[in-house]
């Protein structure tokens, strides 16, 4: 029998619902019901059960997604990594973290920019060839979250 949990990620404000099963595995399923939408506010910004703005976990959960759907390579440690595989690290970072990451920033700042192991910086290889820091181009992605306008499916 195979359990699974909800859980409350950009996904589901984007009409996705995001399941874990016991074994890990992860799922998307579309949601048929929409979220609450307050006065003043789309749906790209609205929590999917109280209508208010994007928590610091679901821009956390938004911020990891991006990561997993970009086209860019991730420099660790002079090895590159594909999307999925910077995604499955840096949730592992947050994971061992717990709750000492409180915001979107904190996860940038903290464990999204440099090795651990070695304080080098993270390097992000663009689709184009460009070359740049991870903090630089994940604070460019938050801001895009963070901007109602500019999510849209």
């Amino acid at each position: 029998m195979q359990v699974n949990i909800i859980c409350a990620t950009f996904a589901g404000v984007l009409g996705a619902a995001c399941f874990f099963s016991a074994c890990g595995r992860r799922d998307v399923e579309k949601v048929n019901s929409s979220p609450t939408v307050s006065p003043g506010q789309t749906e790209a910004t609205a929590h999917p059960s109280v209508g208010g703005p994007l928590t610091e976990k679901q821009k956390i959960a938004a911020l990891l997604d991006v990561v997993e759907k970009s086209k860019a390579t991730f420099i660790r440690n002079d090895q590159e990594y594909p999307p999925a595989a910077a995604r499955q690290l840096m949730e592992y970072k947050l994971n061992k973290a717990g709750e000492q990451i409180k915001t979107a920033q904190e996860f940038i700042e903290q464990l999204a920019t440099r090795s651990s192991t070695t304080g080098r910086v993270y390097q992000i290889k663009l689709a184009d060839g460009r070359t740049t820091e991870s903090a630089f181009w994940l604070r460019a992605r938050l801001a895009e979250i963070e901007r109602p306008a500019l999510r849209h499916e």
